[in-house]
């Protein structure tokens, strides 16, 4: 989507039972299309999204380029500068609670730690659930693969009282204000919606 907005190509995003129709590039439209499409594809099977990014890949008039990521001499050189804990994030960031067959529920997670730990040498203790989606069934194979803390992105700060549980809360950080930031860390947007409810 990044791509389509950069060049402000005017497209059609066919999903099949719905559309979305990209021809107004200014900032707000453009994350309501993004929070759109992401609602839309973050409850179908991975088969569905994997051919719908295919195929929209396909259709698009300019090349989209691969998004740059860590190498694994990246994220050591990383681990081994710096006061960093590493989680687990899932093998291929599928949603979890859509995969119905449990050995790839069990590969996605278990998998992964496993992976991180033979790359890195370090322990992997923590699992972050792709797109902030878990169910019961993601919860149990996070135990049974050994993590101690999962990350929900239930807007919450972590305090002393649920700080030894098993599920943690977090914040979502995406907005590129410090202020607004550094508000939402102090926990000033959940204080305000108590207030006015």
């Amino acid at each position: 989507l990044q791509e389509i907005y950069v060049r402000k190509h005017n497209c059609v995003l066919d999903l099949g039972s719905k559309q979305i129709k990209i021809d107004n590039f200014h900032s707000q439209n453009i994350i309501q299309r993004n929070l759109e499409l992401f609602h839309f594809l973050i409850s179908k099977e991975e088969k569905f999204v994997d051919n719908f990014l295919s195929e929209t890949e396909r259709k698009m008039p300019f090349d989209i380029p691969a998004t740059p990521m860590m190498s694994w001499g990246n994220l050591n050189d990383a681990l081994n500068n710096h006061d960093i804990e590493i989680g687990s994030h899932s093998l291929s960031h599928v949603t979890l609670s859509n995969i119905g067959d449990k050995e790839k529920l069990k590969a996605e997670i278990k998998n992964s730690k496993i992976l991180i730990e033979k790359q890195t040498g370090r322990k992997v203790n923590i699992f972050a659930f792709p797109n902030g989606n878990y169910n019961e069934d993601v919860l149990e194979e996070c135990k049974l693969a050994g993590y101690s803390h999962v990350l929900t992105v239930d807007e919450q700060l972590i305090r002393n009282g649920n700080a030894q549980e098993f599920k943690l809360p977090r914040l979502l950080i995406p907005y590129s204000n410090y202020y607004e930031n550094f508000l939402k860390v102090e926990n000033f947007q959940n204080i305000i919606k108590k207030i006015l409810k």
